[in-house]
Protein backbone atom coordinates (compact mmCIF):
# COMPACT_ATOMS: atom_id res chain seq x y z
CA UNK A 1 0.00 0.00 0.00
CA UNK A 2 1.80 3.37 -1.31
CA UNK A 3 2.52 6.06 1.76
CA UNK A 4 -0.36 8.56 1.94
CA UNK A 5 0.36 10.37 4.72
CA UNK A 6 2.19 14.23 5.43
CA UNK A 7 6.20 14.55 6.16
CA UNK A 8 6.42 17.24 8.43
CA UNK A 9 10.00 18.78 9.13
CA UNK A 10 10.81 20.18 11.78
CA UNK A 11 13.88 22.64 12.59
CA UNK A 12 14.13 24.10 16.15
CA UNK A 13 16.70 26.63 15.51
CA UNK A 14 14.35 28.64 12.34
CA UNK A 15 11.00 26.87 12.82
CA UNK A 16 9.70 30.12 11.41
CA UNK A 17 10.15 29.13 7.64
CA UNK A 18 11.26 25.44 8.01
CA UNK A 19 10.10 24.97 4.70
CA UNK A 20 11.82 27.56 2.83
CA UNK A 21 14.95 27.49 5.29
CA UNK A 22 15.31 31.34 3.99
CA UNK A 23 15.76 32.36 7.41
CA UNK A 24 17.54 29.18 8.57
CA UNK A 25 20.80 30.08 7.05
CA UNK A 26 23.16 28.66 9.39
CA UNK A 27 22.85 25.54 7.86
CA UNK A 28 24.84 23.89 10.80
CA UNK A 29 22.24 22.29 12.79
CA UNK A 30 20.41 18.85 12.21
CA UNK A 31 16.70 19.26 11.35
CA UNK A 32 14.51 16.79 13.48
CA UNK A 33 11.72 14.88 11.11
CA UNK A 34 8.57 13.30 11.90
CA UNK A 35 6.31 11.04 9.81
CA UNK A 36 2.55 11.58 10.59
CA UNK A 37 0.85 8.43 8.98
CA UNK A 38 -2.46 8.62 7.24
CA UNK A 39 -2.54 12.32 7.94
CA UNK A 40 -2.83 12.51 11.39
CA UNK A 41 -0.70 11.96 14.45
CA UNK A 42 -0.38 9.07 16.57
CA UNK A 43 -2.41 9.14 19.79
CA UNK A 44 -1.48 6.07 22.15
CA UNK A 45 -2.65 6.01 25.59
CA UNK A 46 -0.17 4.84 28.51
CA UNK A 47 -1.01 4.07 31.76
CA UNK A 48 0.21 7.44 33.50
CA UNK A 49 1.31 7.80 37.16
CA UNK A 50 -1.34 9.61 39.24
CA UNK A 51 -0.69 11.92 42.34
CA UNK A 52 -2.74 10.78 45.32
CA UNK A 53 -2.83 12.50 49.04
CA UNK A 54 -3.19 10.05 51.49
CA UNK A 55 -2.96 9.66 55.19
CA UNK A 56 -0.41 7.85 56.68
CA UNK A 57 1.12 7.22 60.25
CA UNK A 58 4.34 8.35 60.83
CA UNK A 59 5.99 7.87 64.68
CA UNK A 60 2.52 7.39 65.73
CA UNK A 61 0.99 10.36 64.16
CA UNK A 62 -0.98 10.65 61.31
CA UNK A 63 0.08 12.48 58.25
CA UNK A 64 -0.92 13.23 54.18
CA UNK A 65 1.99 11.93 52.31
CA UNK A 66 2.13 12.14 47.95
CA UNK A 67 1.63 8.60 47.26
CA UNK A 68 1.14 7.38 42.63
CA UNK A 69 -1.51 5.71 41.53
CA UNK A 70 -1.37 3.74 38.10
CA UNK A 71 -3.99 5.37 36.20
CA UNK A 72 -5.39 4.94 31.92
CA UNK A 73 -7.74 7.35 32.42
CA UNK A 74 -8.07 10.83 32.18
CA UNK A 75 -8.95 12.14 35.75
CA UNK A 76 -11.75 13.97 36.42
CA UNK A 77 -9.44 16.38 39.00
CA UNK A 78 -6.68 18.50 38.40
CA UNK A 79 -3.31 17.90 39.98
CA UNK A 80 -2.98 19.40 43.29
CA UNK A 81 -0.50 22.69 43.71
CA UNK A 82 2.61 22.27 45.94
CA UNK A 83 2.78 18.18 45.67
CA UNK A 84 6.40 18.22 47.10
CA UNK A 85 4.89 19.35 50.48
CA UNK A 86 3.94 15.99 50.60
CA UNK A 87 7.34 14.53 50.20
CA UNK A 88 9.25 13.53 53.84
CA UNK A 89 12.12 15.70 54.63
CA UNK A 90 15.67 14.58 54.06
CA UNK A 91 16.90 13.69 57.84
CA UNK A 92 18.36 17.12 59.37
CA UNK A 93 22.54 15.88 58.75
CA UNK A 94 22.00 16.20 54.61
CA UNK A 95 23.87 18.29 53.16
CA UNK A 96 21.79 20.64 50.83
CA UNK A 97 22.09 20.05 47.35
CA UNK A 98 24.55 22.25 45.69
CA UNK A 99 22.95 25.37 43.60
CA UNK A 100 24.50 25.67 40.32
CA UNK A 101 23.46 27.65 36.86
CA UNK A 102 22.19 25.68 33.91
CA UNK A 103 25.02 24.61 31.68
CA UNK A 104 23.75 22.81 28.67
CA UNK A 105 22.13 25.60 26.77
CA UNK A 106 22.36 25.13 22.91
CA UNK A 107 23.40 28.07 21.05
CA UNK A 108 19.90 28.27 19.33
CA UNK A 109 18.16 28.38 22.30
CA UNK A 110 20.70 31.01 23.37
CA UNK A 111 19.70 33.06 20.64
CA UNK A 112 16.21 32.86 20.88
CA UNK A 113 16.92 34.23 24.78
CA UNK A 114 19.46 36.42 23.45
CA UNK A 115 16.59 37.58 21.30
CA UNK A 116 14.25 38.27 24.41
CA UNK A 117 16.75 39.66 26.46
CA UNK A 118 17.85 42.97 23.47
CA UNK A 119 13.62 43.12 23.32
CA UNK A 120 13.27 43.53 26.95
CA UNK A 121 16.06 45.92 27.50
CA UNK A 122 15.26 49.31 28.61
CA UNK A 123 17.73 50.94 26.07
CA UNK A 124 16.36 49.24 23.43
CA UNK A 125 12.42 50.60 24.17
CA UNK A 126 10.42 51.29 20.98
CA UNK A 127 12.29 49.38 18.43
CA UNK A 128 9.01 48.50 16.56
CA UNK A 129 9.33 52.54 15.48
CA UNK A 130 13.26 52.88 15.90
CA UNK A 131 13.69 50.17 13.31
CA UNK A 132 11.02 50.54 11.01
CA UNK A 133 12.39 50.16 7.70
CA UNK A 134 9.75 52.49 6.02
CA UNK A 135 7.90 51.76 2.96
CA UNK A 136 9.16 50.37 0.10
CA UNK A 137 8.09 53.60 -1.96
CA UNK A 138 10.84 55.04 -2.93
CA UNK A 139 10.97 58.81 -4.50
CA UNK A 140 12.41 58.02 -8.12
CA UNK A 141 15.26 59.96 -8.96
CA UNK A 142 13.97 61.07 -12.68
CA UNK A 143 10.61 60.79 -14.73
CA UNK A 144 11.04 58.93 -17.88
CA UNK A 145 8.83 59.51 -20.88
CA UNK A 146 7.79 56.14 -21.01
CA UNK A 147 6.29 55.40 -18.03
CA UNK A 148 2.91 57.90 -17.87
CA UNK A 149 2.43 60.51 -15.77
CA UNK A 150 -0.81 59.49 -14.96
CA UNK A 151 0.61 56.19 -13.19
CA UNK A 152 1.03 56.60 -9.63
CA UNK A 153 4.49 56.38 -7.87
CA UNK A 154 4.08 53.51 -6.89
CA UNK A 155 3.06 51.85 -9.32
CA UNK A 156 6.00 52.95 -11.63
CA UNK A 157 8.55 52.01 -9.14
CA UNK A 158 7.12 48.36 -8.84
CA UNK A 159 7.24 48.31 -12.71
CA UNK A 160 10.48 49.02 -13.08
CA UNK A 161 11.50 46.56 -10.42
CA UNK A 162 9.57 43.77 -12.07
CA UNK A 163 11.42 45.03 -15.12
CA UNK A 164 14.70 44.84 -13.30
CA UNK A 165 13.58 40.96 -11.79
CA UNK A 166 13.16 40.22 -15.59
CA UNK A 167 16.40 41.51 -16.93
CA UNK A 168 18.23 39.02 -14.27
CA UNK A 169 16.24 35.98 -14.91
CA UNK A 170 19.08 35.36 -17.84
CA UNK A 171 21.62 35.29 -15.35
CA UNK A 172 19.99 31.93 -12.93
CA UNK A 173 22.46 29.44 -14.78
CA UNK A 174 25.39 30.88 -13.45
CA UNK A 175 23.80 31.82 -9.73
CA UNK A 176 22.01 28.55 -9.07
CA UNK A 177 23.91 26.71 -7.27
CA UNK A 178 25.35 29.65 -5.10
CA UNK A 179 21.47 30.70 -4.38
CA UNK A 180 20.62 27.56 -3.74
CA UNK A 181 23.08 26.80 -0.79
CA UNK A 182 22.32 30.45 0.21
CA UNK A 183 18.84 29.71 0.84
CA UNK A 184 19.62 27.50 3.69
CA UNK A 185 23.64 28.54 4.30
CA UNK A 186 24.67 31.84 4.96
CA UNK A 187 26.93 32.03 7.47
CA UNK A 188 29.06 29.05 5.79
CA UNK A 189 30.18 32.09 2.96
CA UNK A 190 30.83 34.60 6.24
CA UNK A 191 33.39 32.03 7.78
CA UNK A 192 34.82 30.94 3.94
CA UNK A 193 35.13 35.04 2.99
CA UNK A 194 36.71 36.09 7.17
CA UNK A 195 38.60 32.45 7.52
CA UNK A 196 37.05 30.41 10.37
CA UNK A 197 35.20 27.48 11.17
CA UNK A 198 32.62 26.53 14.48
CA UNK A 199 35.80 24.56 15.51
CA UNK A 200 38.67 27.70 15.39
CA UNK A 201 36.35 30.29 16.95
CA UNK A 202 33.01 29.09 18.33
CA UNK A 203 31.98 32.19 19.93
CA UNK A 204 32.31 33.96 16.62
CA UNK A 205 30.40 31.48 15.02
CA UNK A 206 27.83 31.90 17.98
CA UNK A 207 27.31 35.20 17.48
CA UNK A 208 26.87 34.98 13.70
CA UNK A 209 23.83 32.37 14.27
CA UNK A 210 22.59 34.84 17.13
CA UNK A 211 22.55 37.57 14.04
CA UNK A 212 20.44 35.53 11.84
CA UNK A 213 18.01 34.72 14.52
CA UNK A 214 17.77 38.07 15.50
CA UNK A 215 17.33 39.36 12.13
CA UNK A 216 14.94 36.79 11.58
CA UNK A 217 12.65 38.14 14.32
CA UNK A 218 12.97 41.71 13.02
CA UNK A 219 12.44 40.53 9.42
CA UNK A 220 9.46 38.95 10.23
CA UNK A 221 7.50 41.38 12.44
CA UNK A 222 8.28 44.12 9.37
CA UNK A 223 6.98 41.37 6.90
CA UNK A 224 4.01 40.78 8.52
CA UNK A 225 3.52 44.23 9.36
CA UNK A 226 3.57 45.95 5.59
CA UNK A 227 2.42 42.01 3.97
CA UNK A 228 3.84 43.09 0.32
CA UNK A 229 3.03 40.12 -2.83
CA UNK A 230 6.42 37.97 -4.13
CA UNK A 231 7.18 39.53 -7.15
CA UNK A 232 5.86 36.29 -9.23
CA UNK A 233 2.25 37.27 -7.52
CA UNK A 234 2.15 40.04 -9.62
CA UNK A 235 4.38 38.69 -12.79
CA UNK A 236 3.53 34.97 -12.87
CA UNK A 237 6.33 34.77 -15.70
CA UNK A 238 9.03 35.62 -13.51
CA UNK A 239 8.86 31.31 -12.47
CA UNK A 240 10.87 30.97 -9.70
CA UNK A 241 13.42 27.82 -9.84
CA UNK A 242 12.80 28.01 -5.66
CA UNK A 243 10.34 27.40 -3.41
CA UNK A 244 8.67 30.89 -2.98
CA UNK A 245 8.41 31.48 0.79
CA UNK A 246 5.57 31.30 2.94
CA UNK A 247 5.43 34.91 3.84
CA UNK A 248 5.42 37.73 2.75
CA UNK A 249 8.11 39.77 0.66
CA UNK A 250 9.55 43.17 2.30
CA UNK A 251 12.01 43.29 3.75
CA UNK A 252 14.23 40.85 2.52
CA UNK A 253 15.41 38.42 5.46
CA UNK A 254 18.30 37.07 3.34
CA UNK A 255 19.41 41.20 2.83
CA UNK A 256 19.06 42.09 7.04
CA UNK A 257 20.58 39.13 8.57
CA UNK A 258 23.40 39.48 5.71
CA UNK A 259 24.23 42.80 6.53
CA UNK A 260 23.68 42.41 10.36
CA UNK A 261 26.40 39.53 10.00
CA UNK A 262 28.56 41.53 8.55
CA UNK A 263 28.15 44.57 10.80
CA UNK A 264 28.74 42.37 14.32
CA UNK A 265 31.77 40.55 11.98
CA UNK A 266 33.04 44.00 11.47
CA UNK A 267 33.09 44.68 14.99
CA UNK A 268 35.08 42.13 15.89
CA UNK A 269 37.59 40.64 13.48
CA UNK A 270 39.67 43.71 14.61
CA UNK A 271 40.42 46.61 11.91
CA UNK A 272 43.50 45.22 9.99
CA UNK A 273 42.11 42.10 8.87
CA UNK A 274 41.71 41.54 4.87
CA UNK A 275 38.24 40.35 4.82
CA UNK A 276 37.30 43.90 6.83
CA UNK A 277 36.00 45.38 3.19
CA UNK A 278 34.28 42.75 1.63
CA UNK A 279 31.70 41.66 4.48
CA UNK A 280 29.10 43.99 3.11
CA UNK A 281 29.67 43.52 -0.61
CA UNK A 282 29.44 39.84 0.42
CA UNK A 283 25.93 40.64 1.74
CA UNK A 284 24.86 42.57 -1.23
CA UNK A 285 25.85 39.61 -3.32
CA UNK A 286 23.74 37.23 -1.36
CA UNK A 287 20.91 39.73 -1.65
CA UNK A 288 20.78 40.01 -4.87
CA UNK A 289 20.77 36.38 -5.45
CA UNK A 290 17.46 36.52 -4.23
CA UNK A 291 16.69 38.89 -6.98
CA UNK A 292 17.92 36.57 -9.70
CA UNK A 293 16.21 33.90 -8.68
CA UNK A 294 12.71 35.90 -8.55
CA UNK A 295 11.92 36.20 -5.15
CA UNK A 296 12.50 39.98 -4.46
CA UNK A 297 12.53 43.16 -5.16
CA UNK A 298 15.66 45.52 -5.24
CA UNK A 299 13.33 47.33 -2.95
CA UNK A 300 13.02 44.82 -0.73
CA UNK A 301 16.70 44.09 -0.52
CA UNK A 302 17.49 48.00 0.48
CA UNK A 303 15.08 47.98 2.98
CA UNK A 304 17.25 44.50 4.59
CA UNK A 305 20.16 47.19 4.75
CA UNK A 306 18.46 49.90 5.85
CA UNK A 307 17.12 47.15 8.41
CA UNK A 308 20.48 46.05 9.20
CA UNK A 309 21.93 49.19 10.01
CA UNK A 310 19.00 49.94 12.62
CA UNK A 311 18.91 47.00 14.18
CA UNK A 312 22.90 47.75 14.54
CA UNK A 313 22.60 51.28 16.11
CA UNK A 314 20.08 49.68 18.76
CA UNK A 315 22.79 46.78 19.45
CA UNK A 316 25.86 49.60 20.04
CA UNK A 317 24.43 50.03 23.29
CA UNK A 318 24.30 46.80 24.76
CA UNK A 319 27.58 45.20 22.95
CA UNK A 320 29.66 45.70 26.10
CA UNK A 321 26.95 44.61 28.39
CA UNK A 322 28.73 40.61 29.51
CA UNK A 323 26.09 40.16 31.96
CA UNK A 324 23.91 39.90 28.98
CA UNK A 325 23.81 37.11 26.16
CA UNK A 326 24.84 39.09 23.70
CA UNK A 327 27.52 41.22 25.02
CA UNK A 328 29.26 38.19 26.30
CA UNK A 329 29.26 37.02 22.96
CA UNK A 330 30.90 40.04 21.32
CA UNK A 331 33.62 40.68 23.66
CA UNK A 332 34.65 36.54 23.26
CA UNK A 333 34.04 36.96 19.74
CA UNK A 334 36.36 39.85 19.95
CA UNK A 335 39.20 37.84 22.12
CA UNK A 336 39.28 34.62 19.59
CA UNK A 337 40.44 36.96 16.97
CA UNK A 338 42.80 39.27 19.25
CA UNK A 339 44.36 35.97 20.55
CA UNK A 340 44.58 35.22 17.03
CA UNK A 341 46.71 38.55 15.94
CA UNK A 342 48.66 39.35 18.97
CA UNK A 343 49.70 35.85 20.31
CA UNK A 344 52.63 34.98 18.14
CA UNK A 345 54.49 37.72 19.76
CA UNK A 346 53.78 36.32 23.07
CA UNK A 347 55.54 32.90 22.04
CA UNK A 348 58.70 33.14 24.22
Amino acid sequence: MPYSGTFVALNGANGANGANGANGANGASPAGAMFLLGGGIPRPVGVSPWPLIAPVTENGQSVQRLQWRAKLQVSEKGVDSDLYQYVPHPPRNAPPPQQLGFTGWTIENSAVAAIAEIVGNETVGGWTQQCDPGHWLREPREKEEEVSKDTPDEEQQVLRELNMLNDLMEYRDGVMSEAIAQATGIIPYFQGLVGFTDASHPQTTDLCIIALNLGQFFVMFYKKQYNRPRPSQLCPTLLPPMEVPGHASYPSGHSTESHLIAHLLNRVIGEEHPARRFLCPLADRIALNREVVGLHYRSDSEAGVRLADKIKNILDNIADDEKSIFGSTVIAAREEWTKLIYGSHNRA
